[in-house]
């Protein structure tokens, strides 16, 4: 172990103002990374230069979670102020779904920019060259009671909105026009998550259960017990499987009609987020701010990455599974080689 080196970075980031919260790769690329700091600042990266982000965003409130959608030219950002599509190339916000209200239920959810104060958000060029600001302006109706949105994800086909918000309901809107097309209510906790499946439906975990739904049905096409002490991740593998991650530190793999493929695996630490690099192989920020490569087909399943000294704060692994990007707690960002982080001896 003293005689650890590190890996060396394909490309280093320059050191960031404030935390890193959130990485992201382009769809398809393995150049493009968006890095999240401070929870509201979108720094678009081309690697390729590294004098400075090739799109910068401020957004005006706290992002919860952010992805490209649906190329590197545009970004899909969900807040406590709802969920919006970006286009980085034209500076416009091009649809907004607004949270929603326990009180009542918002009457019209296409928010296109400009025409309504209440729901629509807009860029505000800034001093800074590059620099756009994403403001939000609320209408008056607009309380407390609204619910953000706990996880969002977009259909394969790009034409619905999957979200979970806060008062215990899985939404569908058209991703368009921001219209609900269909909504179930599902009780769920904070980590609760979902990912839209190549077949057109839905999978969430919600508290200890693993559901399937889909946008003909009001009810669950399926549901079973996934982890007693509740779903802490869940990962759309590239084989076709889900990947369940529980808050009791274990993982299980399922088909998209809620049968299990695996035994229990058992994880040497809790994961805080995982991304696979392969059908069976993925790779995990755990609580403890390190990198394990969890491996479905091996014992142990888990296994340290060493990276360095550094603890990390966020992790992305591009769709090829072929780089990896890590936020340190040094606000820096490095991007690797997988191969060159995975072959290494596992560390402790």
């Amino acid at each position: 172990m003293s005689d650890f080196q590190p890996p060396t970075p394909l490309a280093e980031l320059p050191e960031a103002r404030k935390k890193i919260d959130l990485l992201a790769f382009a769809p398809g690329s393995d150049t493009v990374l968006l890095a999240v700091q401070g929870k509201r600042m979108l720094d678009v990266w081309d690697l390729a230069d590294l004098s400075e982000p090739a799109r910068t965003v401020e957004s005006g409130a706290k992002v919860v979670g952010c992805k490209f959608w649906p190329d590197e030219g545009g970004l899909l950002v969900w807040s406590e102020r709802g969920a919006q599509v970006l286009d980085l190339e034209t500076e416009e916000v091009v649809s907004s779904v607004p949270p929603h209200e326990d009180k009542q239920k918002a009457q019209n959810l296409a928010a296109r920019v400009g025409s309504s104060i209440g729901t629509a958000l807009s860029f505000i060029p800034m001093a800074a060259g590059g620099v756009w600001m994403l403001l939000p302006m609320l209408a008056s109706s607009a309380s407390a009671e609204a619910h953000h949105y706990a996880s969002v994800d977009v259909s394969p086909d790009g034409r619905a909105l999957a979200s979970i918000a806060h008062n215990h309901r899985v939404y569908l809107h058209d991703v368009h026009t921001g219209d609900k097309l269909t909504e179930w209510k599902i009780a769920m906790s904070e980590r609760s998550k979902l990912v839209c499946l190549p077949s057109g439906r839905i999978a969430a975990g919600l508290n200890s259960k693993l559901f399937i739904l889909d946008a003909a049905g009001r009810k669950p096409v399926h549901k079973k017990t996934a982890h007693l002490s509740g779903v802490r991740g869940l990962v759309r593998m590239p084989g076709g499987l889900i990947a369940t991650i529980g808050e009791n530190q274990n993982l299980r793999l399922w088909t998209d009609e809620c049968e299990p493929m695996s035994r229990v695996i058992k994880l040497r630490k809790q994961v805080e987020e995982a991304y696979p690099i392969d059908a069976t192989r993925l790779v995990a920020r755990a609580t403890n701010r390190r990198l394990y490569l969890i491996d479905t087909e091996a014992k142990p399943a888990m296994t340290t990455i060493r990276v360095g000294d550094f603890k990390v704060s966020a992790l992305a692994v591009s769709d090829d599974g072929g780089r990896i990007a890590i936020a340190g707690n040094d606000r820096i960002v490095r991007t690797y080689e997988t191969r060159a982080l995975i072959d290494q001896d596992a560390g402790a």
